[in-house]
């Protein structure tokens, strides 16, 4: 692979990085009790999680757990480029970064299935999970994949 490719791998990984890094960071502050975005709990669960008849958000402490996987997201990203350094070995790094592919992708995926607005049909989480929030769990996933088949002779080093 050329150096150019090589850049351009290790940019979309930092912003891969940084994009969950973000969201990771929002999930923190809910877990501390903002309610930013919106005005009250109440608007911020029917928007972030859409439940029937949501009031409240989550425990605090499923935010808390949410934003840390995020963020460890986020490390793995930079973790598949070399840009962190892991003492990992590189096929636990692929078979962790197909992972992530999975979770994110399938988050994404059956976020506009039909039968998900049966499960969170608030409004207004069900037009933005349509807008943004699938959308962009499938672009994750789609760079991870990216992510995961650069990294050198993975197919041989994973024995297929």
């Amino acid at each position: 692979m050329e150096r150019g490719n090589l850049s351009a791998m290790n940019l979309l990984a930092c912003c891969l990085a940084l994009v969950l890094a973000g969201i990771g960071l929002i999930h923190m502050a809910w877990a501390a009790g903002s309610n930013w975005p919106c005005a009250s709990e109440q608007s911020l669960a029917r928007t972030v999680v859409g439940s029937r008849n949501i009031e409240r958000m989550p425990p605090r402490f499923a935010s808390f757990v949410v934003a840390l996987c995020l963020i460890g997201a986020a490390a793995w990203a930079l973790a598949l480029r070399d840009l962190v350094p892991v003492r990992i070995p590189r096929e636990l790094l692929a078979l962790g970064g197909a992972a992530l592919v999975f979770v994110f992708g399938m988050r994404g995926l059956l976020g506009i299935l039909p039968a998900f607005e049966r499960v969170a049909p608030e409004q207004p989480f069900v037009r933005l999970n349509r807008l943004y929030y699938s959308p962009l769990c499938i672009l994750i996933a789609i760079v991870f994949a990216l992510l995961v088949l650069a990294l050198p002779n993975w197919t041989w080093r994973l024995g297929l």
